[in-house]
């Protein structure tokens, strides 16, 4: 069931699965150098391993994770041929092709960049506004300490300091 399941998933999208191991019985689930030290990186305590393959002509994707002997498996394999519940015998390895996951994360930094962009030129231009707003209330308020420091508060009229300011009496 699983060969078939691989099978179709390689045809409708590439993406390539298998099982594993350092003694297979099907020749075609032998370890290729990347699983062999994926498996040996497990063995050493990951709880799987993953990278980005460049080797290939298109990027791929892989990603290997340990296959744990639990009851179940024991109706197949046997204890007699070396099985036993808990030990690690091989992994599932995954391959996907990353060329359209490439080709769509570009994409997708190139919408986060513009968006940055407009995020930042709209917050400009509201900093712009505050800051004129701003500067004009500094502005009158400014002329309004103007006008209570040469004014008499009650009258309205000049007060001491600034008639002497004109008669040339102060500075």
């Amino acid at each position: 069931m699983t060969l078939e399941l691989a099978e179709l998933t390689k045809r409708r999208g590439g993406i390539v699965f298998r099982l594993v191991g350092e003694n297979p019985l099907n020749s075609a689930n032998t370890p290729d150098p990347w699983e062999k030290e994926a498996l040996l990186a497990i063995d050493d305590g990951a709880p799987w391993v993953e990278t980005f393959d460049e080797t290939t002509p298109a990027c791929t994707y892989r990603y290997i994770e340990p296959l744990i002997i639990d009851g179940s498996c024991l109706s197949c394999h046997t204890p007699a041929r070396g099985y036993a519940v808990g030990m690690r015998k091989g992994g599932l390895s995954v391959s996907i092709p990353a060329a359209g996951f490439d080709r769509h994360m570009r994409n997708v930094i190139g919408m986060l960049s513009a968006l940055a962009l407009v995020t930042l030129a709209v917050a400009l231009a509201v900093l712009r506004v505050m800051l004129k707003d701003l500067r004009s209330r500094l502005d009158d308020a400014n002329a309004n300490l103007r006008l209570l420091a040469t004014t008499d508060a009650l009258t309205g009229i000049a007060n001491q300091r600034t008639m002497l300011v004109r008669i040339g009496g102060e500075e």
